[in-house]
């Protein structure tokens, strides 16, 4: 038994393995499996196939990455996702904030490009940015009245 194990540790030796990307190929293709539970038994039986057919495309691919010994173009490619995942997150973050706070609008510095929490008040209005002092005009729909007495 030990000499299987042996053979196993030597076998996995210089093997890239798992990282950010193949966790999410791997959440992907769980999400394509539970796709295929709800489309299995419907009139679409063509997107039964596909589903099933990138889900066992994506777990083979996950497979493959896993085990090459070509250690540098999996990190390329694991780094090419981080980066882009970089990208999506804060703006996943800011829909996922806008939904949660009803009080206050979110809009990006168009010189910085921070994240400013405006108080939703309704019109136009001039914004001025913390990290770099940048003001802009921002236009607010949706938010309270301004209560400015008109004299």
């Amino acid at each position: 038994m030990n000499s299987f194990f042996g053979r196993l540790r030597e076998f996995f030796r210089g093997r890239y393995g798992v990282d950010a990307l193949s966790r999410f190929l791997v959440i992907l293709s769980a999400v394509f499996w539970v796709l295929c539970l709800f489309v299995r038994f419907t009139p679409l039986r063509i997107l039964y196939a596909v589903f099933s057919v990138l889900n066992s495309g994506l777990y083979i691919f996950v497979l493959v990455r896993a085990l090459s010994k070509d250690i540098s173009a999996r990190e390329l490619e694991n780094e090419r996702y981080l980066q882009l995942r970089s990208r999506v997150i804060p703006k996943w973050e800011r829909i996922k904030a806008s939904f949660s706070d009803r009080e206050h609008a979110f809009r990006n510095c168009p010189r910085c490009g921070g994240l400013l929490r405006l108080q939703k008040i309704s019109g136009r209005h001039t914004a001025r940015c913390p990290n770099c002092n940048a003001t802009f005009k921002v236009f607010i729909i949706g938010g309270k009245r301004n209560r400015r007495s008109k004299k």
